[in-house]
C-alpha cells in the first residue's frame, strides 16, 4: 500500500484498505475482547502507509465498536454490541427511507423463528425465566411496565432460541420497536380496549415452547406479531 499522490491511493481509499486489513487481522490472530494490537508505529511499518492513515483506520473501527482504547494501551479489541449496531442501523434506515412495515417484516421472520428454536432447545432454566417474564407482563398495571415487560419477554424467548444474532438484531431494532409498541397500545386505548387479548397471545406463545412444540410456539408467535402490525395499519 501506498498514500503518495498520483496514480497510487487516495487516502482516504488506503484507509479503508487498512480498516479491513485490520479486521481479517483480528480474526485472522484470534484476537479476543482486551487483546492489545500493535503499536502505531509498528502498523505504519506493517502496512507501509503514513501514521495519519493508521489513525484513521483505528478511528474507524473505534467508530464501529471493534477498537476501543485502554490505559497504557493504544488500540484494544472490543466486540461491537447492540448500541454500536443500532446507530448503524438507525443510519442506513433514515439514508435508504426504510420504512415501519420493513421493520416489522424482520421483526416477525426473527422472532418467529427465535420461538420454533425456542421451543426445540431452550433449557429448563430458560423456559423458567421465560414463565416468570408472562407472569410479570400479567401483573403489569402501568403502561410503563407493560412495555417493560414485554420487551423482556420477548428478549427472554430471543435468548433461548440460542441464535445470539436474533438477540442482536433485536436488541438494535430496539428504539424502533419500542415506539411500535407504544403506538400500538394508545391505539388501543383509544378504542377503550384492553391488552388483555395481547397478553392471551403472549401466554399462548409461551405455553407453546413449555410443551416444547416448536410448530405451536412459531405459529402463536406469528399471529401475536401480525395482530400487533393491525393495530397500527
Amino acid at each position: 500500500m501506498q498514500d503518495s499522490s498520483g496514480t497510487q491511493l487516495s487516502r482516504r481509499s488506503l484507509a479503508e484498505q487498512v480498516t479491513d486489513s485490520l479486521i481479517d487481522y483480528i480474526l485472522a490472530e484470534g484476537l479476543s475482547e482486551g487483546d492489545s494490537l500493535p503499536s502505531s508505529a509498528e502498523l505504519t511499518e506493517r502496512y507501509g502507509v503514513s501514521r495519519t492513515v493508521i489513525r484513521e483506520a483505528l478511528a474507524a473501527l473505534g467508530g464501529r465498536g471493534v477498537l476501543t482504547r485502554s490505559q497504557g494501551r493504544e488500540s484494544v479489541v472490543a466486540t461491537p454490541g447492540a448500541s454500536d449496531l443500532v446507530k448503524l442501523l438507525q443510519f442506513r434506515i433514515h439514508r435508504e427511507d426504510v420504512s415501519l412495515s420493513n421493520i416489522l417484516d424482520a421483526r416477525i421472520g426473527l422472532e418467529v423463528t427465535g420461538a420454533r428454536r425456542a421451543a426445540e432447545l431452550a433449557t429448563p432454566e430458560q423456559v423458567t425465566a421465560i414463565r416468570e417474564e408472562l407472569e410479570a407482563l400479567i401483573a403489569s398495571k402501568k403502561e410503563a411496565r407493560y412495555h417493560d415487560a414485554d420487551i423482556r419477554l420477548h428478549r427472554a424467548i430471543a435468548t433461548a432460541s440460542a441464535n445470539p444474532l436474533i438477540d442482536l438484531i433485536l436488541d438494535a431494532l430496539g428504539d424502533f420497536l419500542m415506539d411500535f409498541r407504544v403506538k400500538a397500545t394508545r391505539n388501543r386505548k383509544s378504542r377503550g380496549e384492553s391488552l388483555d387479548p395481547m397478553i392471551e397471545q403472549h401466554r399462548k406463545i409461551v405455553l407453546a415452547i413449555e410443551a416444547r412444540d416448536p410448530d405451536a410456539a412459531a405459529e402463536a408467535m406469528r399471529l401475536h406479531l401480525e395482530a400487533s402490525r393491525a393495530e397500527i395499519a
